[in-house]
């Protein structure tokens, strides 16, 4: 019984020097891989303009938000003012007549003109006609004296 008890004795004593040896290999290992990737990372930033940009610390967005979101909107205001002055051009609205008789024009032709109507053509043909249509009104409401006169009360 004894020699049993010395055996098991001995074998766990192998047994955690084991352990105990490869649990420094795993730590030296680690620390050659921590100075590798280090390394690594040195090199890769060598001579690189964003060399830095990895090591800095991230700076706080709420401040950055609170001062880009009035620039956002001043820019969102100017171009929408862009867009409502050029919105009543008579040469934009001379193109949209000219493109709406135009497809007119093509629909006409593809219904009546043909014995064997196209209705996939006849329908593109009607989707940008709609388009069209749906621009030109649009546009002409923005540039309508009584939206100038709203805007004009907004402000």
């Amino acid at each position: 019984m004894w020699q049993i008890m010395e055996r098991l004795d001995s074998k766990m004593h192998a047994f955690e020097e084991t352990a105990e040896i490869q649990r420094q290999e795993i730590e030296m290992n680690e620390r050659v891989l921590q100075d590798f990737e280090d390394l690594i990372e040195e090199e890769k930033n060598e001579g690189m303009f964003f060399k830095s940009l990895g090591k800095a610390k991230p700076r706080s967005n709420k401040k950055e938000l609170t001062m880009v979101k009035p620039k956002l909107e001043g820019e969102a205001h100017t171009v929408e003012e862009i867009a409502k002055a050029s919105a009543g051009s008579k040469t934009r609205m001379n193109i949209y007549l000219a493109l709406m008789a135009i497809l007119g024009l093509t629909i006409a032709n593809a219904i009546f003109a043909a014995p064997e109507v196209e209705w996939r053509k006849v329908a593109a043909l009607g989707l940008i006609f709609i388009g069209l249509v749906a621009q030109f009104l649009y546009e002409q409401d923005i540039s309508s004296p009584e939206a100038k006169k709203k805007e004009g009360k907004n402000e």
